[in-house]
């Protein structure tokens, strides 16, 4: 009887995540969540701005990803450089031809023997705002260019922490 009622249940588990799935009710994991609240954020901060909102490109983003990959595998927020991962990098950037970087990564920091991340996801809505309105880069607040219509992001958990990182992009 046990039996029956373990498999009846699973059952009906597996019934309920199908009919979720049909009516395309995916459930965000925290990372996806973290990422599209960053995304919303800075889109909302451009709209106060007269801004057109940027769009996230899944090539650009990959090459984002590049990197959150190298410091999840390390399971840490530092790494050695590693021309490597530059190379892989490029070679993303190199396939979404259409699009330049208007600056350099933002949350990705370092020296010239170690990589970071350093840009921790805010706890909470306001602080998301803050960090955005406030972010600075080699060309003052990456947010903020008038000529920039994409931009890829990526969100890595390393310990209890997540962190983001993203460049903003201008058309060619």
């Amino acid at each position: 009887m046990k039996k029956l009622v373990r498999l009846t249940a699973l059952l009906l588990a597996g019934a309920l995540l199908v009919l979720m799935t049909a009516c395309g009710a995916t459930p965000l994991n925290a990372e996806q969540k973290a990422k599209k609240d960053i995304l919303k954020a800075i889109n909302d901060y451009r709209a106060e701005l007269k801004l057109e909102q940027l769009e996230e490109v899944a090539e650009l983003s990959a090459a984002e990803k590049v990197w959150t990959d190298a410091f999840r595998a390390a399971g840490n927020v530092e790494l050695p450089f590693d021309e490597k991962l530059y190379d892989a990098y490029d070679a993303k950037i190199k396939a979404a031809e259409a699009w330049v970087a208007h600056d350099d990564h933002f949350g990705l920091g370092g020296t010239n023997t170690i990589d970071c991340l350093d840009v921790e996801v805010p706890a909470n809505e306001a602080e998301l705002k803050a960090l955005v309105r406030n972010a600075t880069g080699f060309n003052g607040n990456p947010f903020v260019c008038k000529d920039c219509r994409a931009i890829g992001i990526e969100v890595v958990t390393i310990g209890e922490k997540m962190y983001f990182v993203c460049t903003v992009y201008d058309h060619v």
